[in-house]
């Protein structure tokens, strides 16, 4: 299990685009000036960016998240307690012996993980282990139908259809085209 953020913390000298008169906002005499009005505007901000991040997580989970989202809060000059952090808790394990079911399942996680506007660090890892966990799943899709093709099958040439036969045909000619307008090709590495 691993957890998907949206961290940062809201300070007082952030600022906020929202205009000074909001529903709900408390009124400017039970502030002590100007900076706690402002420091407020930015925590509701902050608590609408957080939330707002989180539950795009869990929308786009597709059933792998654990529960709703956790927050973290910090109380605000009024009173009040506005989230500045929050996680979602994604199971990123592999379906056991069933590489294909796992490749959907991190399709789904590298979605939950990218889906907020503004993906974390936190989130970034996660789809990248997602990615990861894919590519494993499909080698060892692979490896399977190697090891479940007949021995005969695995050291005979194939047979080669009409279609890859022309495709082969039409790369030949581009090589050989080329080749004669480039004398040298050095395919050393």
């Amino acid at each position: 299990m691993i957890q998907l953020h949206a961290t940062s913390a809201v300070h007082p000298t952030a600022t906020s685009t929202r205009p000074a008169v909001e529903r709900n906002l408390p009124e400017s005499s039970s502030l002590k000036d100007q900076s706690d009005l402002s420091l407020v505007q930015a925590m509701r901000a902050r608590d609408r960016e957080v939330r707002s991040h989180e539950q795009a997580h869990v929308a786009a989970s597709g059933g792998l998240a654990n529960g709703g989202p956790s927050y973290q809060f910090a109380r605000g000059p009024d009173g009040r307690l506005y989230a500045t952090g929050g996680a979602v808790n994604i199971d990123v394990s592999a379906v056991a012996n069933d590489p294909r079911a796992t490749i959907d399942k991190a399709q789904k996680i590298r979605r939950a993980a990218l889906a907020p506007t503004n993906p974390s660090q936190q989130d970034k890892a996660v789809a990248a282990r997602a990615s990861t966990m894919a590519m494993q799943a499909k080698i060892e899709i692979q490896r399977a139908a190697r090891e479940d093709a007949p021995a005969a099958d695995r050291h005979a040439p194939q047979a080669n259809s009409k279609a890859t036969q022309a495709h082969e045909s039409k790369l030949d000619s581009f090589l050989n085209h080329d080749a004669a307008r480039s004398p040298s090709l050095d395919l050393s590495v």
